[in-house]
């Protein structure tokens, strides 16, 4: 699709050490049916191939455009591809997945149809072999329904590649992704929602997110509850904010912990080790001064988090084992698992 009616889209790939997959996914780029975009590879100090095959793709199409910077994480690359885009929207691709061919011009269209500030469509969770898709519906939603599926931990709305951002809202709150390595793109979008009056959702999963057993998401990161902290308090900025309730805040708060306990089992972990772990992280202030309400969220949810807050350490302990070892060992059941969550917090 192209016309004089178009409006340039920048697609920014941070790129690092992905020789065997850059070119994958530069290609499902190419291959879109929306025709006006610039592609900003993002080279962020790669040590592998990965920066010379930025040059050689760029000569295979005049919209790709090579840039070379010294190693700062995701969250640097990205803001270095903000500052270097040209385009009325903004996406963010990962340089180890692929994008399905209407990717960028269903996010266009809808946000056009109804003057929506963001587009969020559905996505698909792969091993490579197996794709388990994760559909939305095709719905316009005000802020506040956004900022309460954001609270009630439907994934959709926390990652920053499976939508489209208008790059002059970004400009105006100056939104930059953390330089930290831990929830970047929640601490993001938790911000950048505050500008958002109204978004529009897709229900067709459109982004292909390859689970990476090696990538830096699966491995213990020190400082994660910290990190979790900073998307929980900048939530509540945003809330406050938009003059909006608080009340979902409590079921984010369940949600975080869940997350950084299972962050903190990434790494062999001991039945000592985790009671500490949890003890730590209930330290934080919140669970002190407010009456955490789970009422949204989904069973397993819930049941972690009553593990959690009434330290019952086995119980914890055993439930955080068992989920490690189906997502390693039986990928499918894993995604069914999750499947059933995604369903139960979209209701």
């Amino acid at each position: 699709m192209s016309s004089m009616d178009n409006e340039l889209i920048s697609i920014i790939v941070p790129v690092y050490n992905v020789e065997d997959y850059l070119e994958r996914c530069v290609n499902s780029i190419l291959n879109q049916t929306y025709s006006d975009f610039e592609i900003l590879l993002i080279d962020d100090g790669s040590t592998d191939s990965s920066s010379k095959l930025c040059d050689i793709l760029s000569m295979k199409d005049r919209r790709i455009k090579p840039f070379h910077k010294n190693n700062g994480g995701l969250g640097s690359a990205r803001n270095y591809g903000i500052d270097h885009a040209d385009g009325k929207y903004v996406c963010f691709v990962d340089s180890d997945d692929e994008v399905e061919k209407e990717y960028l011009f269903s996010l266009y269209t809808a946000m056009k149809d109804c003057d929506a500030d963001l587009g969020v469509c559905g996505y698909y969770y792969s091993s490579g072999k197996y794709h388990q898709p994760y559909c939305l519906e095709d719905k316009v939603i005000t802020a506040k329904e956004l900022l309460e599926r954001f609270a009630c931990g439907d994934s959709a709305f926390y990652f920053s590649w499976n939508k489209l951002y208008k790059r002059e809202l970004i400009q105006d709150m100056n939104a930059r992704f953390s330089d930290r390595h831990c929830a970047e793109d929640m601490l993001f979008n938790s911000y950048f929602y505050r500008n958002v009056s109204h978004a529009v959702l897709i229900q067709k999963p459109l982004y292909i997110y390859y689970v990476n057993s090696g990538s830096l998401s699966n491995k213990r990161r020190p400082g994660f509850w910290n990190d979790m902290i900073m998307v929980y308090e900048t939530f509540i900025d945003t809330c406050n904010y938009k003059s909006i309730s608080d009340k979902c805040n409590s079921n984010l708060l369940a949600i975080l912990l869940r997350n950084s306990v299972s962050n903190y089992f990434n790494s062999k972990t001991s039945l000592q080790e985790c009671k500490q772990y949890i003890n730590d992280c209930l330290e934080y202030r919140a669970f002190h001064e407010k009456s955490i309400e789970t009422d949204k969220l989904g069973r397993i949810d819930r049941f972690a988090y009553y593990a959690f807050v009434n330290k019952k350490y086995w119980l914890a302990y055993m439930y955080m084992k068992l989920i490690k070892q189906i997502k390693s060992r039986f990928f499918r059941l894993f995604c069914k698992l999750r499947g059933s969550i995604h369903r139960e917090r979209s209701k």
